[in-house]
């Protein structure tokens, strides 16, 4: 499924790990944007000029658009793909999809201006919601991403996968 607003907090959290913005930058939002050819608008706006931290508490997609716009694609990419999303967790539980991922491109390569800023908000991609709350711990959890895992009396004694640090403590902290 397309996650729309939960993932929001993956896209607030590595524009903050990157140092593009703090909780306290300004965007603005006037209940739409135009990107390209498209209008994105705001359910909850228009807001004005708000901070990070608003646009995140008030599900401001206009905001988010103004966030991802100062991070680099890949960059972005990358973040998505440490976050688990595009691949199977796996746990072990049978049937378990990769999600997709898209990376829709330009006709000269370059990145899809309106299909990387919708991406900001969780529409254009499709996760797992085990992938999904994976994602969110790892963002709560001091940086650090948890490969999941069935807990069980069978399982009782044997060891967890060590986690991998994603984002900083301070960046988790600051969510």
């Amino acid at each position: 499924y397309e996650p729309g607003s939960t993932f929001k907090a993956l896209t607030g959290t590595a524009a903050l790990e990157e140092g593009v913005i703090t909780p306290d930058t300004v965007v603005y939002c006037a209940g739409s944007i135009q990107i390209g050819d498209a209008v994105i608008n705001c359910a909850t706006g228009p807001h004005g000029s708000i901070t990070v931290s608003d646009a995140m508490a008030h599900s401001c997609n206009p905001g988010l658009v103004q966030i991802i716009e100062k991070l680099n694609p890949d960059v972005f990419y990358q973040y998505v793909y440490n976050f688990g999303l595009g691949e199977t967790t796996g746990i072990e539980l049978d049937g378990e999809e990769a999600g997709i991922v898209n990376r829709l491109s330009t006709a000269n390569g370059g990145v899809n201006e309106v299909d990387y800023a919708t991406f900001s908000f969780g529409q254009g991609l499709a996760v797992t919601p085990i992938q999904i709350v994976s994602a969110l711990n790892c963002v709560v959890n001091n940086g650090y991403f948890v490969k999941p895992t069935i807990i069980s009396s069978e399982t009782k004694g044997q060891s967890i996968e060590s986690p991998k640090q994603i984002i900083s403590k301070e960046t988790s902290m600051a969510t």
